[in-house]
């Protein structure tokens, strides 16, 4: 079974135009939740679709509310409703080395979930991408030798600093998910892509151990906005992995990084 491990499916336009673009090839999808918006409202809607599943987020920056978000979080992984929880580095003001992510490292690691991190790239002039540089994961790795951690968009334009921590630490993995977006033209997003397939070869042809560590996804989030690209992220994996990884890649990893 293919599952994309990172969409941003939540409403019923958005998940009906993935399903026609995904045609009938993708059989889970996880959708990340984020942190500033209803926790609810969206698990409510994911609740709804049998191929949906749900990270829920954290915001990182309401210190005040971190037990309550946490204690929600806990009662929901009880009742099966998450497979995992994402922080958003960049989009918010702190680092994945930050204290105040032990918390909820220690949560995820209670009930064997993965931690995602959005990691490189932002679409907010106001992020941070100093934050957001994937580097910062290694201290967390180092520290919850035990916990799984996902790091998100395989760092881009970070990737060197990713292909190390992913291979450095056994609990690490990554997804490639968020890279390739509409560009202003076709011919601009092919060329994307092929920038991207020829970094992401290079990079494995240093760090060849991280192809068992590496999860389809697309960062689907709609017909209107950039990341609308799903036909691109299958055809990437089946030209970067050979064929006796692909079906890790397409959702063997993700099986049991999220759901075992």
């Amino acid at each position: 079974m293919v599952i994309d491990v990172h969409t941003h499916i939540d409403d019923e336009k958005t998940y009906q135009s993935y399903m026609r673009k995904a045609k009938g090839r993708v059989g889970l999808a996880f959708v990340m939740h984020y942190c500033k918006d209803d926790l609810r409202k969206t698990a409510k809607y994911v609740a709804s679709k049998k191929n949906l599943r749900l990270l829920a987020g954290v915001d990182i920056n309401a210190p005040e509310k971190i037990k309550i978000q946490l204690k929600t979080i806990e009662s929901m992984f009880k009742k099966g409703e998450i497979v995992g929880v994402k922080l958003y580095p960049g989009y918010q003001y702190f680092s994945a080395n930050d204290s105040r992510v032990w918390p909820v490292a220690e949560l995820c690691l209670k009930y064997n979930k993965p931690l995602a991190f959005h990691s490189g790239d932002v679409s907010d002039s106001r992020a941070l991408l100093r934050f957001a540089n994937p580097l910062y994961v290694d201290d967390i790795a180092v520290r919850y030798p035990d916990l799984k951690i996902v790091i998100c968009h395989f760092g881009f334009p970070f990737m060197y600093e990713c292909a190390s921590v992913v291979s450095k630490n056994k609990n690490v993995y990554a997804d490639i998910s968020g890279t390739i977006d509409a560009g202003a033209s076709k011919k601009e997003t092919k060329l994307l892509y092929l920038e991207y397939k020829k970094d992401l070869a290079k990079i494995m042809a240093y760090f060849p151990e991280i192809k068992k560590k590496i999860m389809f996804g697309t960062d689907y989030g709609g017909e209107n906005v950039p990341l609308d690209e799903i036909e691109l992220y299958i055809k990437l994996i089946k030209q970067i992995f050979p064929k006796e990884n692909w079906a890790n890649a397409f959702g063997g990893l993700a099986k049991k990084v999220f759901l075992e």
